[in-house]
């Protein structure tokens, strides 16, 4: 059973788990993140790897477990799931909605029931259907690391 913190993050925990969320958009964002000091962003594409996923967040590449960035789907958050054995964390990133081929489901804006409150209706259908696909995942490596690790959800939308 997950059970909810009841302390917010740091001021640097908050600064870490947004370098996380920026992971998941790719290699485009993790470069506008790390802009060079001249302003300039480097905007050659290429795709995203655990290895530059796991050197944007301070981590091994063999601690990014999961990674799925790939652009098949609109109607699908792309996600990565990372444990950082440091901080005694499972780190599930969500990517929102990036593209223009995504801006139906921003468009698609009313909200409905969702864990106690109410979400815009799409992502929150998106973000059950990927607890779906990555849960059992999640709850394994919480189980894998013992008691002490924690889940941390985080990423970024539009809407």
């Amino acid at each position: 059973r997950l059970h909810r913190s009841k302390t917010l993050p740091s001021r640097e925990e908050a600064a870490l788990y947004a370098k996380y969320a920026t992971a998941a958009y790719g290699e485009a964002m993790i470069r506008a993140a790390e802009m060079h000091s001249s302003g300039r962003i480097d905007t050659r594409h290429a795709p995203t790897d655990r290895s530059k996923i796991a050197k944007h967040v301070g981590l091994p590449g063999k601690d990014i477990i999961v990674a799925d960035l790939g652009e098949t789907d609109s109607n699908y958050l792309r996600h990565f799931i990372a444990v950082d054995h440091a901080r005694k964390k499972v780190v599930l990133s969500i990517r929102g909605t990036f593209n223009l081929s995504e801006i139906v489901v921003d468009v698609a804006g009313f909200s409905r029931p969702f864990m106690k409150g109410e979400a815009h209706s799409e992502m929150s259908l998106m973000a059950e259907q990927l607890w779906g696909k990555v849960g059992d995942d999640v709850r394994q490596l919480l189980q894998q690391n013992g008691k002490d690790y924690e889940l941390v959800i985080t990423g970024c939308v539009s809407s």
